[in-house]
């Protein structure tokens, strides 16, 4: 699927978007983008993890993949499908624009997951790799945006 400028509740809560834009519901985009992952699982043996990009977006369902996995992950923003090529790198790590879903497949397969998604008449594109390092980076056109380790300092810092 694509990402759009809806669903950016992350980034509102954040601070860093001013007005909250709902995720607005894409039912057949959602069926669409469903049915060509069931066709992925159906004929590719090697799909080590799925996710739907709603909550959080993209940037949750990576950390959330390699975490469980004990690994990271270094993704390039600038390769992710957008409705409208100004979504700002943020839009694009965060927003929850529905009928999206993350793959994780050994490089190996992705000829043959292009083949089935294309098949599907879906698209899709690779966006980065998994790593053996203990956090996920993500850049854009060359510029880190955002690390996140896995495991995170228990230490706070507040402002007042």
């Amino acid at each position: 699927g694509q990402t759009g400028r809806d669903g950016n509740d992350t980034l509102f809560r954040a601070g860093l978007d001013s007005k909250m834009k709902p995720a607005q519901p894409a039912y057949m985009a959602e069926r669409d983008s469903m049915m060509t992952a069931l066709a992925v699982f159906q004929q590719v043996e090697s799909v080590s993890a799925c996710s739907d990009l709603g909550a959080a977006g993209l940037g949750a369902a990576v950390c959330e993949s390699a975490r469980l996995s004990g690994l990271g992950a270094r993704v390039d923003l600038s390769n992710v499908l957008v409705k409208d090529p100004t979504i700002t790198p943020e839009e694009r790590l965060a927003c929850e624009t529905q009928g999206r879903y993350l793959l994780q497949i050994p490089p190996c397969s992705v000829d043959r997951v292009m083949r089935v998604v294309s098949s599907q008449k879906g698209i899709a594109s690779i966006i980065g790799e998994i790593t053996n390092d203990d956090e996920e980076v993500f850049e854009f056109k060359g510029k880190r945006v955002a690390i996140i380790p896995n495991h995170p300092s228990e230490k706070v810092i507040a402002s007042l």
